[in-house]
């Protein structure tokens, strides 16, 4: 069976209604996903979601910050459309906190992210009825996201 491992990242930030979750658009999948990707040879998991972020986002290593421990780690074995073969994956999520307004400015320059409100996670869409990930669901439920953010 193949492997993979990949992390991703929890990026919250308050809004005026309620908490809302970074996510961007993942062509290849058709749904919003969290930021992260698959991890490279030799590379730990939180190494992983530090590089993805950086280049999802076009951030710099100093406007954001990721917690040392992941905040959940799920596996779990499902059908790889696009490789065609059973697939056994090994996740990691990590909270990662955006270091300023400039920061935030420049995630939202970016069409292809949004931010999803938690009632949105929970239903496994957006509120104009477009996908999201399979990742995204998991990991929301995963953990407790009835919890304020940290």
């Amino acid at each position: 069976m193949r492997k993979s491992a990949a992390a991703f990242a929890w990026i919250e930030r308050q809004s005026h209604e309620s908490p809302r979750i970074l996510t961007q658009w993942n062509r290849k999948w058709q749904a919003f996903n969290l930021i992260g990707g698959q991890r490279e040879a030799g590379e730990s998991f939180r190494e992983c979601v530090v590089r993805e972020i950086v280049e999802e986002l076009g951030l710099g290593e100093t406007q954001f910050d990721v917690s040392a421990e992941p905040l959940a780690q799920i596996e779990f074995s499902a059908y790889s459309v696009p490789i065609g073969e059973t697939t056994a994956y090994t996740m990691a999520l990590f909270r990662a906190v955006l270091a300023d307004a400039a920061a935030v400015c420049l995630v939202d320059e970016d069409p292809q992210n949004r931010w999803l409100s938690r009632k949105e996670l929970a239903a496994g869409t957006t509120s104009d009825g477009r996908q999201i990930s399979e990742v995204a669901l998991r990991f929301s439920a995963a953990i407790n996201t009835d919890s304020p953010s940290t």
